[in-house]
């Protein structure tokens, strides 16, 4: 009996594409990264996917729009959820609420959702009173497509988003969906810096361990573009702040999300350098590295990618820290790169650094 073959839209397909990427930490492109993705769902002990069948499913031309149900339930299963049919609904419930801000196609026409035509006629009040609505443990899932719809209005915002960031940088759902989840290190968005000034006001360090997580993400947002611009003082500014004024112990960075760990631990090796103190970098570049020798085992594949790369970028910024740290790096991470196709391994830092950017804002555009 012939195994029942399912007609898939762009829709659901485009969107296991990028459930897939995201959990294996690198992008679909290639017929190498294919038989890679085999491999991984062979090794998670799952039913076996040919490189051929992921091929035709995501990457050829004339595009497979009736796989195998069969195939769909294994991709599904290893995105987390027991079978196809679940994770359909789990995307008609995403679409549901994305509909709810008005995020929808015309004739396969997206058109201006509320969200984007609130922030960019300046009419903010009504877009308040719908995100306050939202519980602080709103499903992950759906924080991810609120803070991309409003990353996605507030890049192309004509005026400037300065009333947003100034009204909506208290609220949780907004500090979490797009300043946290949504994080633009590249500054892309207009007066971007201005809206990190907001979200870092009024934050208690010291009294809190929230606040400390909040204190190091946001001014290693700031450190990290005043750097790569060249604006020293301001840079100097902010790292005084964060290595001088902050009394940051290794049992607090054990506390607090990896996300801005690994940015602390990357920009205190910049400060280094700014400082004119090569020598210092480089110690404080073996610290991280027992850090690491030390921790990596407690931390999950997601974890380990986003120290990589952030002390990855680090390194490469850092023009006087020598090829062999290069190689050490990948070597305290080899574990990472049997979970990716054979050239990242092989590749150099600054070929492998790009296609491992864990950011979500990267991942999005």
């Amino acid at each position: 009996m012939p195994k029942p073959k399912f007609i898939i839209s762009d829709y659901y397909r485009n969107e296991l594409l990028r459930c897939i990427c995201v959990k294996i930490g690198f992008p679909i492109r290639t017929k190498l990264d294919c038989r890679k993705l085999g491999q991984l769902i062979q090794d998670a002990q799952l039913p076996t996917i040919s490189e051929s069948t992921i091929y035709r499913l995501f990457l050829w031309n004339g595009k497979n729009n009736t796989p195998y149900i069969h195939t769909l339930d294994i991709l599904s299963q290893y995105c987390g959820f027991p079978n196809w049919s679940n994770f359909e609904t789990h995307l008609q419930e995403i679409d549901a609420f994305a509909q709810g801000y008005g995020r929808i196609q015309i004739n396969g026409t997206p058109i201006k959702s509320l969200i984007e035509i609130c922030i960019h006629t300046d009419k903010l009040k009504p877009l308040y009173s719908y995100v306050e609505q939202f519980p602080k443990n709103l499903d992950i899932h759906k924080k991810y497509i609120l803070g991309q719809e409003i990353f996605k209005s507030l890049i192309s915002n004509p005026n400037g988003n300065l009333k947003f960031f100034k009204n909506f940088h208290t609220l949780p759902i907004i500090r979490e969906s797009f300043f946290e989840i949504f994080a633009d290190p590249r500054f892309l968005i207009p007066n971007y810096e201005t809206g990190i000034h907001y979200y870092l006001k009024n934050l208690k360090p010291t009294e809190n361990i929230q606040d400390l997580q909040d204190t190091l993400f946001g001014n290693c947002l700031l450190f990290r573009h005043y750097f790569v611009q060249r604006e020293k003082n301001k840079a100097l500014k902010i790292g005084g702040i964060l290595f001088t004024e902050l009394e940051i112990k290794e049992k607090d960075l054990l506390r607090i999300h990896i996300f801005p760990v690994a940015r602390y631990l990357s920009c205190k090796i910049l400060y280094f350098k700014l400082l004119g103190q090569t020598k210092q970098s480089l110690d404080f570049l073996e610290v991280v590295f027992n850090f690491i020798q030390k921790n990596k085992n407690k931390w999950n594949l997601e974890e380990q990618r986003i120290v990589f790369f952030n002390l990855g970028e680090a390194i490469l910024l850092h023009s006087e820290i020598p090829i062999a740290k290069h190689t050490k790096l990948k070597e305290l991470f080899s574990e990472l790169f049997s979970f990716v196709p054979h050239y990242y391994s092989n590749g150099n830092l600054s070929e492998i650094i790009p296609y491992l950017d864990c950011n979500s804002s990267a991942i999005f555009q």
